[in-house]
């Protein structure tokens, strides 16, 4: 028994230090590389490693296991709704990007990010952490998701941006890790999670756009923070007391 904790717990460091020693990885390419080429580094990093996660779960037989054969359960997408909001939100300010080719490889790499998310803190940490207790699962997961984002802090972007994005990533989390669970399918994340990268990413024209500071804009995340968290810990007490994973 303490051989499979012992597993267990460097299975999930492992798991979770990979995704952040990539971004970290891309984040220095970014304030090393001048002009920033960051549609290009963005394409290689986020499809790269979207590739690789799915290649390891073909390998490793994980795909029951970490929800990619749950199907759609268009069910569960109306349980999203802080997240369509948010997209939604984001796509009424209209397309900073109008060429087509650039619309399409944003909508590639918003892709490659929540498979590559979702695949790890909803699909590989869900499996790793077991089945007797998903609410703490779920909180677990997002506290992680959300400390993952603290690694742009070493990009050039304004701290401020990136500690709040920190938080609403965590809070939404909750709910995508709640509805993961009620729903017992990965897709329904990966699709709003893309939807609202996409969103966010073809309003802005880049990353650093989007994620520039604005009092505004903090306040705004917060905002959706805490409609978010609220949201998700209401979700998380409708959870069952053990789910099975594979």
């Amino acid at each position: 028994m303490a051989a499979t904790r012992v597993f267990t717990a460097l299975s999930v460091t492992a798991a979770t230090l990979a995704p952040v020693g990539w971004e970290l990885m891309v984040g220095v390419a970014i304030v090393l590389t001048h002009p920033l080429p960051e549609l290009e580094l963005l394409a290689a990093a986020k499809i790269g490693f979207a590739i690789v996660l799915l290649l390891g779960l073909w390998f490793f037989k994980g795909w029951r296991a970490c929800g990619f054969l749950g199907g759609l359960q268009w069910q569960g997408w109306s349980l999203l709704w802080p997240i369509w909001l948010a997209a939604f939100l984001s796509g009424l300010q209209g397309f900073s990007e109008t060429d087509p080719w650039r619309l399409t490889a944003w909508a590639a790499i918003a892709l490659s990010i929540a498979i590559g998310e979702e695949g790890i803190f909803r699909g590989v940490l869900f499996a790793l952490l077991g089945e007797t207790r998903p609410r703490r699962t779920v909180c677990i997961t997002a506290l992680l998701f959300g400390a993952i984002h603290l690694s742009g802090l070493a990009s050039p972007l304004d701290w401020r941006m990136i500690v709040a994005q920190a938080i609403v990533t965590a809070s939404i989390g909750l709910v995508l890790g709640a509805v993961r669970l009620l729903v017992g399918s990965i897709w329904p994340g990966i699709v709003v999670h893309a939807t609202l990268d996409f969103m966010g990413l073809a309003a802005a024209g880049s990353v650093t756009t989007a994620l520039a500071y604005e009092p505004e804009a903090v306040y705004y995340l917060l905002g959706s923070a805490a409609i978010s968290a609220g949201w998700g810990l209401f979700l998380i007490r409708r959870l069952p007391h053990r789910v099975v994973f594979a």
